[in-house]
């Protein structure tokens, strides 16, 4: 219970601070701030917000230092649930942390669905033949570890003693 009150008082610190205002960095956002041990965990939404993040270590430590934090080391880092660019499914995202081998196989089977889809318009929009091939190497890509992912399936099925394809 120490270290929450520790984690909400730092987070209350830094989102009142008037210049780490400008970061535009919601410290008071559930999970954002962490302190374990000597060790304050900030979590991102974007890279940008934790390139601001980094560009603004010093600031923190100084601020955390002159309200009795001392020596506390900062870790950056991305929290995968606040990306734009996962695939989440039921509100739910799949790829930065559910165990459920399935769940994890269908969102990897989705995103790359999407990349294959995006790459096959790309080649048959750009007029550049090398961005064009680039984009038909990387739908070709995608369509191959798609078979392979059935072919994992398929092969799952028959140690299990079924047949998918019946």
């Amino acid at each position: 219970m120490a270290r929450l009150t520790a984690s909400q008082r730092i987070a209350r610190i830094l989102a009142r601070d008037s210049v780490l205002r400008h970061c535009g960095v919601d410290f008071e956002r559930p999970g954002t701030c962490e302190l374990r041990d000597q060790t304050l965990r900030l979590s991102a939404r974007s890279p940008a917000e934790k390139a601001k993040l980094r560009q603004s270590g010093p600031l923190i430590q100084r601020t955390l230092s002159a309200h009795g934090f001392e020596g506390i080391e900062i870790k950056l880092s991305i929290q995968p649930c606040h990306t734009d660019y996962r695939i989440c499914v039921s509100g739910k995202n799949l790829a930065g942390g559910s165990t459920d081998h399935s769940e994890r196989t269908a969102t990897r089977h989705l995103e790359l669905l999407a990349v294959k889809a995006f790459a096959d318009k790309l080649a048959h929009t750009i007029e550049n033949p090398l961005i064009r091939a680039s984009a038909e190497r990387m739908s070709h890509a995608a369509q191959t570890r798609l078979a392979g992912m059935r072919d994992d399936g398929d092969a799952d099925m028959h140690r299990r003693g079924t047949d998918n394809r019946s």
